[in-house]
């Protein structure tokens, strides 16, 4: 036998040898049927751990046990209502829940909301007809995990609290971009039609002249992003739910706040386009600098009569004013003051002069919005002195926020139960895509002569 040959035979030896000792810790001795057919046909430890949790649940007895099952209400879901009081119990509004479950459903799950753990899951295995013993053991608890109903519950309840908090972060991207639908996570060409050409005087003979449509394109791609978590022995045994339910908690507003970080690290890029030019660009008329765009009435005015006086492709004005004024919370204060305030107090040498009695930058319709991610070192470009201003994402495009086939929030969904794990595994997960789509809905004062 050559060295190649002895080497493989070596390592098929040692590979028999592992899994036979994975069958044994398995079975541990309390299985020794399913350990000689085991060993014998070859099975994996995982087929393994499958015949010892379905032999589990053949064998364990039906003894009566302390805990009572509830019936459900008349016309009612027993899993919706065990649902229901575990939402209750985790802090979910009940004018929230009766849009899901009905307001009967709730209003029996108001009586079950401080159910401790170890009776839902006794609940729960009673549901997918478990037998419980009346112990509460290691091997209650694993069975209860392999039931269909304990996992589907704690994940509703999970992804409710979950959209709960999502909900409830303030997202900026979403004020200032639009939204869009991508079917797959390839780069997407995302294509819009440009009218060119205005309407014409019809001709004596009724003739009307031919226009045109001009496809411009722009792209964005999704991307994946996720994070799992796990409901543990410990915290069932200590009646811990508060604890799990802060995992989803802080996982929604982690996926509220990644859709501001996509957009403001694009943003603060300012990448460069398909035309070879960078997003904020004096080829593209969208770009104020030097040491006047710091932010005051003077600069503010020109960045709006910039807006205004842009084109579309034909040259003509795209006739959109600028709705919000994006600025680091460094000039947060500042920006409201210049576009609330009545009266503006200008410097002029050694004295104040003020102008006439009216701030005509408060007619402007400007909406003050403030983000920290602007003046934030940790994001490439970004700065305490630079400002923008972004129309209406309804009448022009800016960035696209885009989303995976129309799911708009994050998903909760549950793990398989590892035999290895005395836990119950969640993942999280949200398919996101942040890409500009057009320099002209869109204008940048730099605020400093750098």
């Amino acid at each position: 036998m050559n060295a190649a040959a002895r080497e493989a035979a070596a390592s098929a030896m040692k590979a028999e040898r592992e899994r036979i000792s994975a069958i044994q810790t398995i079975c541990g001795g309390d299985y020794p049927e399913i350990e000689r057919e085991a060993i014998s046909a070859g099975w994996t430890p995982e087929t393994v751990t499958k015949k010892v949790l379905e032999t589990l649940r053949a064998e364990r007895p039906s003894a009566s046990v302390n805990i009572s099952v509830k019936a459900s209400p008349e016309g009612g879901d027993m899993r919706k209502q065990l649902e229901a009081a575990m939402c209750l119990r985790v802090g979910v509004g009940a004018d929230q829940l009766e849009k899901s479950y009905g307001a009967r459903t709730v209003e029996a799950g108001m009586s079950e909301m401080d159910m401790p753990l170890r009776q839902l899951l006794a609940e729960c295995m009673k549901l997918d007809g478990i037998p419980v013993s009346h112990g509460f053991d290691n091997e209650t608890i694993r069975a209860a995990f392999s039931s269909v109903s304990l996992p589907g519950i704690l994940s509703n309840v999970a992804n409710k609290k979950l959209l709960q908090s999502y909900e409830a972060q303030p997202v900026i991207a979403t004020k200032l971009c639009s939204t869009g639908d991508l079917n797959d996570f390839k780069e997407n060409d995302r294509f819009r039609l440009t009218d060119v050409g205005d309407l014409l005087p019809v001709a004596a003979d009724g003739e009307i002249k031919e226009g045109g449509l001009l496809e411009e394109s722009a792209k964005n791609q999704l991307d994946t992003y996720g994070k799992k978590f796990c409901l543990t022995r410990k915290m069932i045994i200590n009646d811990d739910l508060g604890a799990f339910m802060k995992v989803p908690v802080a996982m929604g507003n982690r996926a509220a706040r990644l859709i501001d970080q996509l957009f403001f690290s694009r943003l603060l890029k300012n990448p460069v386009q398909a035309d070879g030019k960078a997003l904020f660009h004096s080829g593209h008329k969208n770009l104020l600098g030097g040491a006047t765009s710091a932010l005051s009435a003077d600069s503010l005015k020109k960045a709006i009569q910039l807006y205004l006086d842009q084109t579309d492709v034909d040259g003509q004005p795209i006739s959109i004013e600028p709705r919000f004024l994006l600025v680091p919370t460094a000039l947060k204060h500042l920006a409201v003051e210049l576009t609330q305030g009545a009266t503006l107090v200008m410097s002029g040498g050694q004295d104040n002069v003020i102008r006439p009695a009216m701030n005509v930058l408060s007619r402007e319709n400007l909406e003050v919005v403030s983000s920290p991610y602007l003046g934030n070192s940790a994001y490439e470009g970004a700065s305490q002195t630079g400002w923008y201003l972004f129309g209406d994402p309804r009448q022009t495009d800016t960035f696209e926020i885009g989303y995976l086939r129309g799911r708009r929030t994050p998903t909760v969904e549950r793990g398989e139960t590892d035999f290895n794990t005395l836990g119950l595994w969640f993942r999280v997960y949200f398919d996101l895509g942040v890409r500009e789509q057009d320099h002209r809905g869109m204008v940048k004062a730099a605020g400093s002569a750098a």
